[in-house]
Parts: structure tokens; C-alpha cells; sequence
């Protein structure tokens, strides 16, 4: 009987984990904001498409624009963005973070990178913004070893955003290959 009784209650702690992962899921759907920007990533889990435009980004009834530049970064608006810094400018800042510094919800000129790019645009900064919903610290490490590394990003400054909702993120990701792992072939995104 009391074997019985320890399947019986994991089965219904099963039962409980699928209906949550299930509600979540739903609310994450909601929470996504530009879905059909967003893309799975090889390296770094997921990401957002380059050049990719929504004039009707919606995040819980907030609608938005949401663009994106040729680095698949969010950005004020679609546009070519060079791997060296334009002569133009004298320095180049790089934010990386989860969705407050994508800037999910809100216009770019409100989101706080936005604010800051616009704040250093007199001074020649280029202001970057990696930032994607769902990042943490090991997403992070991996987008940037992949962008300065791989595609060869020159920036003079990383400005790498955490927050206490990257613990838990942390521990949905840590399961997935390295970076290094050519084997990995995980393409789900992360909001799935």
C-alpha cells in the first residue's frame, strides 16, 4: 500500500508540473511582444531576425514598434549596422540583457538603451542593444563570445544588464551544450 500510495502521488506532482508548464506557456505566448521577430539560435539558444519590422508589436494590449537592425539587435529603426565602428563615431557601447533591456512593451525612444543611445548621440556613441527576453548570464556569455568571436563585433564597452529573474533562467538553460558543442542542435525557442 505504500508503494502505491508514492506512485499515486508522482503521478499527480506530474500531473501538477504539466498543468503549470502548460499555463505558463500560455502566458509566455502573451508575453512575447514581436513573436515573429524572434528566432531559435544555433550558439546562443535564441535571438532575434536582422532587419525585421513590426508596426504592431503587441505586449499584454500595449502595442509598439519593434525593429531591428542587420545585427539582429533591437533598435530605433531597420538599418545596416557595420561589425567595425563607423568612423563616425568615436565609441562604441554594447548592451546585453533579458527583455528590460530589449526593451519589451515599449517604443525604443522609451526603453532605457534607447534613452541612452539618445543621451550620447551628441557625443559620436554608437549604442548597441543585444538585449533579448529571456537571456541570462549563460545566454549572454555565449552571445557575446559568438558575436565578438564569430562575426567579429568591435565594440569599446559591454554593458551587461542582469536581474534577480536571470536566476531562474539560468537554471532552464543549464543543460545546453556549449558553445563549442557542434553536436547541439537544440532549436526550441526559449519561450516554448
Amino acid at each position: 500500500i505504500q508503494l502505491s500510495a508514492n506512485r499515486m502521488h508522482v503521478l499527480i506532482d506530474l500531473g501538477l508540473a504539466a498543468a503549470q508548464d502548460a499555463r505558463r506557456d500560455r502566458l509566455l505566448a502573451d508575453f512575447e511582444g514581436a513573436p515573429r521577430l524572434r528566432r531559435p539560435d544555433l550558439y546562443y539558444h535564441h535571438g532575434l531576425v536582422a532587419n525585421g519590422f513590426a508596426p504592431d508589436a503587441d505586449y499584454r494590449g500595449h502595442h509598439y514598434v519593434f525593429a531591428t537592425n542587420s545585427l539582429g539587435f533591437r533598435d530605433r529603426t531597420v538599418r545596416r549596422v557595420p561589425v567595425h565602428r563607423p568612423p563616425s563615431m568615436r565609441y562604441r557601447l554594447l548592451f546585453i540583457g533579458d527583455s528590460f533591456t530589449e526593451g519589451l512593451g515599449v517604443d525604443w525612444e522609451s526603453s532605457f538603451v534607447g534613452r541612452v543611445a539618445q543621451a550620447f548621440a551628441a557625443d559620436s556613441v554608437e549604442v548597441l542593444n543585444a538585449g533579448v527576453a529571456s537571456y541570462s548570464p549563460i545566454l549572454m556569455d555565449r552571445k557575446l563570445r559568438d558575436l565578438i568571436g564569430r562575426v567579429g563585433l568591435a565594440v569599446d564597452e559591454v554593458a551587461v544588464v542582469v536581474d534577480l529573474s536571470d536566476v531562474r533562467n539560468e537554471l532552464d538553460y543549464r543543460g545546453i551544450a556549449s558553445i563549442e558543442d557542434q553536436r547541439f542542435v537544440d532549436r526550441r525557442p526559449a519561450w516554448r
